[in-house]
């Protein structure tokens, strides 16, 4: 089984984790700091520290009290990235349009000022795809675009905005209008009608998209599948994936909750059974479903998932945030494991720079592993052995080879994951 946890509260926190609004949209930056917003109306900013208890998670940092009055609706906000400098754009309680900048060098933040004219029209679905270039769907369900140059221009009403998020890449828009999906080109922008390719997707379904335009999204019988642009530019849509069959999936259909590792191609969905999976092209080119989570982790329905190599963001039913440590190769939360094989598993010393001195309980017979696993979920060391006689046994495992850094330290036995834990490696 796999675990997961919320975000931790630091020592001296006055407040516990503030939970999340309905439907909150995640994001993260480069550097791997987190935003959401809180169900008090403010924007939290969680920075990234090396120095953590556990290094590389994610720990709690500001509050944004200047920034309060943020609507709590779906995609309410959003952030464009440059080298210096991030943009923010979210929806205010008036449903106007806000925006306020960070500036990467100095950690500081502006002040908020509406962007485009403020009409209160603003419904959910901000999506920045450059500086100052802002979509978003209005009370009439339509699409809606400020930028440069054009000021603010309204879509025709021939393709309303339906569904829970925009998707963007390689200079595309896409969205969901009714079943349909619709794309809208860069050329496109404040004139014309985007266009529309027929496609079966559920109203439950988010969208998800990769580098090489390949969109996937939920139908009504809860199956995923795909949408793709040929280098004709003309679209396939309603393109079924092979991994239904694959017998070890456990498959449950998709309730509609997904998102992408947009460089590996790798999708992370909810199954109807509260379990995450991941969906991915094997080398076989036929795709498969593993089931990852193994057990409802409890995640908040109709709310989006955001995937920040290596980890997968969600927000949890009882509102708070939960963090996943994931690679492509496998999964590691920034817990360890519970059980007897956990318990009886033990690393010493740690922090280690010559060997590694591993206890652990096995059956007489049994083939046991040691796998070391980077921070980049490259395995980069391996031990093996027999065990000799039934129960607690004793080995040792030379690791001076090793650069200095973190690692993840899986116990195998008889191919079997059964326990892991985290070690540190240094000079």
């Amino acid at each position: 089984t796999w675990e997961f946890l919320p975000l931790a509260v630091p020592e001296n926190s006055v407040n516990t984790l503030p939970v999340a609004t309905n439907r909150n949209t995640i994001l993260t930056d480069s550097q791997n700091n987190i935003y959401f917003t809180g169900d008090d109306g403010q924007i939290v900013y969680y920075y990234w520290d090396e120095t953590a208890t556990y290094p590389n998670q994610v720990q709690p940092g500001l509050w944004l009290p200047q920034h309060t009055g943020i609507s709590g609706s779906a995609g309410s906000l959003s952030l464009f990235e440059t080298a210096n400098t991030l943009y923010f754009y979210y929806k205010g309680t008036d449903n106007c349009l806000y925006t306020f900048t960070k500036d990467k060098t100095t950690n500081t933040f502006s002040t908020p000022a509406t962007y485009g004219s403020c009409n209160g029209n603003v419904k959910d679905m901000v999506y920045a795809t450059g500086v100052d270039e802002v979509f978003y769907r209005n009370t009439n369900n339509q699409l809606v675009l400020i930028a440069p140059g054009v000021g603010q221009y309204t879509y025709s009403a021939t393709y309303p905005v339906h569904g829970f998020n925009l998707v963007a890449a390689n200079d595309r828009l896409y969205y969901k209008s009714y079943s349909n999906l619709v794309v809208l080109d860069r050329s496109q922008h404040a004139t014309g009608t985007p266009n529309s390719i027929n496609a079966a997707i559920a109203d439950h379904s988010y969208l998800a998209i990769n580098s090489a335009e390949e969109v996937f999204y939920t139908t009504y019988n809860n199956d995923i599948l795909q949408a793709k642009r040929n280098t004709d530019g003309t679209y396939q849509a309603d393109i079924a994936l092979p991994y239904q069959t694959n017998p070890d999936s456990e498959y449950t259909g998709s309730n509609g909750q997904m998102t992408i590792n947009p460089v590996s191609g790798v999708v992370y969905y909810v199954g109807w059974n509260g379990h995450v999976y991941q969906l991915y092209l094997n080398s076989d080119d036929a795709w498969l479903s593993v089931d990852i989570g193994r057990y409802n982790i409890g995640i908040q329905s109709q709310t989006p998932m955001h995937y920040r190599s290596p980890h997968l963001f969600y927000t949890q039913s009882d509102g708070h945030i939960g963090n996943s440590f994931y690679y492509d190769s496998g999964c590691y939360s920034l817990v360890e494991k519970s059980g007897e094989q956990q318990a009886n598993f033990s690393i010493s010393p740690n922090p280690a720079s010559e060997e590694l001195y591993i206890t652990f309980g096995a059956d007489e017979g049994d083939n046991v592993k040691l796998q070391l696993i980077n921070m980049i979920g490259q395995q980069v060391h391996t031990a093996n052995w027999k065990a000799t006689e039934e129960g607690h046994q004793e080995q040792s495992s030379t690791v001076n080879h090793l650069p200095a850094g973190t690692y993840v330290c899986r116990l195998l036995v008889n191919d079997s994951e059964v326990a892991y834990r985290k070690v540190v490696i240094v000079d």
